[in-house]
């Protein structure tokens, strides 16, 4: 039996707002993975609720990509934030802690 995980595209103008709302209703961040795409970079924000998951996900150019941060709504985000950065180039706007 393969459980359901939905994924929900949402834009960068939508995250924070998605994001927030399952904060509310108790989801925990699970991860922030990123992937590339040849010229876009996928971001997909997991999130678990009573054994279930849900998966927002969008996607970025590779030139310049920038996302507004989630650390201010689940802190522990800041780590994955910044290691996305290191590693992919997206610039997390209103970062809560920004290791540079």
């Amino acid at each position: 039996m393969t459980e359901e995980q939905p994924i929900l595209a949402v834009t960068p103008g939508s995250l924070v707002e998605e994001v927030k709302r399952r904060f509310e209703q108790g989801w925990r961040l699970v991860q922030i993975g990123v992937t590339a795409l040849g010229e876009l970079i996928e971001v997909n924000y997991s999130f678990d609720r009573d054994l279930r998951f849900e998966n927002l996900r969008l996607q970025l150019p590779v030139t310049a990509p920038r996302l507004p941060s989630v650390s201010g709504i689940y802190w522990c985000a800041f780590l994955y934030e910044n290691e996305i950065h290191d590693l992919f180039g997206i610039t997390f706007e209103g970062l809560a802690l920004d290791f540079k």
